[in-house]
């Protein structure tokens, strides 16, 4: 039988690939770290976007799903024997104590087993005893001491009371926060001063909640409640669980939008590598065309030694990727997520490598023998001069030679610049996050301390923050007081009225913000007030509401435009009781932001109402002022400012203070974090740039040294020819300079307006010009580097033995 013939070239396109890969190794290892680069990025990308999806994934299998509040212990037995749920544990929490600018916060939290997530003691045992106690390794930091286990320590109250303990345990959170918990046992609990006469309140898990929708979870926690008599309000559900029961596609179209961008750039780096690696090439593609390769078997060629440096980037790539995550975040690493997003990455990765050397393999596939052998590294004709003479300088050779290929300058310029666009948003978001201005949000934007009635002395007052009115410390003689201190610039005075509300079957605890008649001119913007007047509402004796839809989450129900509601307050001297009527609402968070309506919305709770109305409720002399926020010359006077207020709020026990320094001082930890992870990508990605342009830098030189040899021969110094070759690659530095600067800054504007336009008013757009001065010193440094280490290189052989050389 006669086998029909065939002309397998498999093997020999593989040889050929294999004996190509071998002639140019620093070309290889330039491609293969781009690629690693890429998958690195990527892959870390996938994978921390995967980690943290699994660590709050686990996170939450060990927390509550839900909170059942105030509870007596006959309401906990009943929830204990609930079928629908599986696990439950009890807390008690007391009463917070202010001590100077931070919290203690006395609990007991129920030792049991289960997945419920306790308290991790990372030294010495959970308290046991009566007297026993453990706290948080910052608590010790913050009060100055160096105790260790066995040791007393003792704790004033909001009550004036002060009790000590032996220290049983240490943890270890890391936490930032000014409120630091305090742990006692379950005999203190039960008979302790702090924390008996509390209710308790049950963590639980609902049975099967994970394939529940959000509805039916939130229906399934009511109906338990109600069938143990525990109020809506009462209830409280983990945001982040029912979150978690919705699919929310945000987050995976940033990650998409990221990734594209990763990927985008790693392909125009490789394209470029490639690009410049194959019209250097051109005489030994040409030879191959010689001998008889087709120009599908030149394809297979490059596309084969793609494959290859890929197999051998790929791995590395992915490594590293993996690392990166790992560090980033240990906890939500998996090996199914690494399995998974870094077998995708490795495929997408694979095929933009084969895409990005489509078109070079094109090129090396199209060259004719004759062409490439007139062809020394240019793939493009050029053209006449359009002057007859030119003045022979080492920067006109340059720009000569960079004209010779356009299209490989402007392929090795656009790579440098994506990744140099890339670097400019992320440093100026970096620049335009102000700390001080991220402390600012809120109350603090129109001042820099905020002195406020002591949450101790509400606690210890019968009749609580109306109680502390009654000889409110925040009175005339205090403000005086401090606009006597110099660099003080204005104190502005919040007023609320403390009670307790009815309505729809609630009785709630909460207070009423009062409007004056030149602040209802800019909320009645905000108010579906029907053209009503300042004198109308007070006539008619309206309440305004706020955050309606944080009622509806809370309590199932709003608050409705005319209904009535009933407020019961306390007005220095006896308990008063009166009905209002609901006017409107304010649902427009603009409100919020305009200046004008600062004093009214600034530090409100669910009421607002006409100042006239609230001041007739009350005696002549009754102060209601809740709260100074004291502006001043704080840039330059913060440190003596300070020191005069707290000298002055030290003689009040029924004062606390808050600086903007305090808040700036919790928020360091979160800035830091994003500063790393910012500038460590960016800097990630700009290694793409410097790979890009260390390979054409290397290539020209090296695969031009028989030019170079030539020009040295006719006279060239070797100081000229330095130059000649460092203006080259000073052209592409400055063109890439140029486009990053002008496009990275413009779209660095955009990024922030954008996120301006979406509530992050913190971000004051800046131009990052430190940023910007390091990146134009790096990129101009690098090709003076790497070209005198090049021309070294070259000169190791002598001029004649490199003339010799045919290429």
């Amino acid at each position: 039988m006669t086998l029909p013939f065939e002309n397998n070239t498999t093997q020999v396109v593989k040889r050929l690939a294999k004996n190509s890969l071998k002639s140019g190794k620093l070309r290889n290892i330039l491609i293969v770290l781009a690629i690693a680069l890429s998958v690195a990025l990527m892959s870390g990308l996938a994978l921390y976007i995967a980690s943290m999806e699994t660590s709050n994934s686990r996170q939450l299998n060990n927390l509550q799903q839900v909170f059942f509040y105030d509870i007596t212990e006959t309401q906990c037995d009943m929830l204990r024997q609930d079928s629908r749920i599986s696990e439950i544990r009890v807390t008690k929490y007391g009463k917070r104590s202010e001590i100077e600018n931070y919290i203690i916060w006395p609990m007991y939290i129920e030792q049991s087993e289960g997945k419920i997530q306790s308290v991790e003691i990372s030294e010495g045992h959970y308290p046991i005893a009566e007297n026993e106690v453990a706290v948080d390794q910052s608590y010790l930091e913050r009060i100055g001491e160096n105790l260790s286990i066995g040791d007393t320590i003792s704790f004033s109250f909001y009550d004036g009371t002060q009790e000590t303990f032996v220290l049983s345990g240490l943890t270890n959170t890391g936490s930032t926060s000014d409120v630091y918990p305090i742990y006692f046992s379950e005999q203190y609990a039960e008979t302790g001063n702090q924390l008996k006469d509390t209710l308790f309140v049950a963590a639980a898990q609902i049975q099967g909640a994970k394939a529940m929708t959000a509805d039916e979870f939130l229906d399934t926690i009511h109906a338990i409640g109600s069938d143990c008599g525990i109020d809506r309000p009462s209830i409280g559900e983990n945001s982040g669980f029912v979150q978690s029961l919705t699919f929310n596609p945000k987050n995976m179209l940033i990650a998409f939008c990221i990734g594209l961008v990763v990927m985008l750039a790693g392909v125009v780096v490789i394209y470029s590598i490639f690009y410049i690696s194959i019209v250097n090439r051109i005489q030994y593609f040409g030879q191959l065309r010689t001998i008889g390769t087709t120009e599908k078997q030149i394809k297979r060629i490059v596309n084969r030694e793609g494959t290859l440096l890929f197999c051998a980037g790929a791995p590395l790539g992915l490594a590293i990727g993996s690392l990166f995550a790992w560090i980033l975040n240990t906890e939500g690493w998996s090996w199914i997520n690494f399995l998974i997003w870094g077998g995708l990455t490795i495929i997408v990765e694979y095929f933009a490598v084969l895409y990005s050397i489509r078109k070079p393999a094109q090129i090396a596939s199209k060259v004719s023998p004759i062409e490439a052998y007139t062809t020394k590294g240019t793939m493009q004709n050029l053209k006449a001069p359009k002057h007859k003479f030119r003045k022979i300088t080492p920067f006109t050779m340059a720009k000569m030679n960079t004209s010779r290929n356009r299209k490989k300058f402007i392929m090795t310029s656009l790579s440098l610049a994506i990744s140099g666009i890339i670097f400019m948003v992320g440093s100026t978001f970096l620049a335009s996050f102000n700390q001080e201005a991220y402390a600012r949000n809120g109350m603090m934007e129109y001042g820099e301390v905020r002195i406020y009635l002591s949450e101790n002395a509400a606690q210890v007052n019968e009749q609580g923050y109306s109680g502390v009115q009654v000889d409110n410390p925040l009175n005339e003689t205090l403000i005086q007081e401090i606009s006597d201190i110099d660099g003080v610039n204005r104190i502005i005075a919040f007023e609320k009225l403390y009670g307790t509300f009815e309505y729809n079957g609630r009785r709630e605890d909460d207070y009423i913000v009062p409007f004056t008649e030149n602040e209802f001119a800019y909320l009645s913007k905000y108010m579906d007030t029907q053209d009503k007047t300042y004198s109308d509402i007070v006539k008619n004796r309206e309440i305004f509401v706020l955050k309606n839809d944080a009622v509806e989450e809370i309590f199932g129900w709003k608050f409705k435009t005319g209904d009535t509601i009933t407020f019961e307050w306390f007005d220095g001297t006896e308990y008063r009781k009166d009905t209002f009527t609901i006017g409107g609402e304010i649902t427009n968070e603009k409100a919020y932001n305009d200046p004008e309506c600062f004093t009214a919305l600034g530090a409100s709770g669910w009421f607002l109402m006409p100042a006239d109305l609230v001041h007739s409720m009350i005696p002549e002399n009754y102060n209601i002022n809740a709260e100074f926020l004291v502006s001043t010359e704080w840039d330059s006077k913060e440190v003596e400012i300070t020191q005069q207020l707290n000298t002055i709020i030290t003689n009040s026990d029924n004062l606390q203070m808050r600086t903007l320094r305090d808040s700036i001082n919790n928020n360091a930890g979160m800035y830091n974090t994003l500063l790393t992870s910012i500038i460590g990508i960016s800097i990630f990605i700009m290694m793409f740039s410097l790979i890009s342009l260390i390979n054409t830098l290397v290539t020209n030189i090296m695969t031009r040294k028989q030019e170079l040899s030539v020009l040295q021969s006719i006279g060239m110094t070797r100081q000229q020819l330095n130059k000649m070759v460092q203006c080259e690659a000073g052209l592409i530095a400055v063109w890439n300079i140029a486009i990053t600067l002008l496009v990275g800054g413009f779209l660095g504007f955009l990024l922030i307006f954008s996120l301006n336009g979406i509530g992050m008013n913190y971000l004051h757009w800046a131009y990052p010009m430190w940023f910007a001065f390091a990146y134009v010193i790096i990129i101009l440094a690098v090709p003076r580097l790497i070209t005198k280490v090049a021309i070294d290189l070259l000169r190791q052989k002598s001029l004649v033995e490199r003339l010799r050389e045919t290429g």
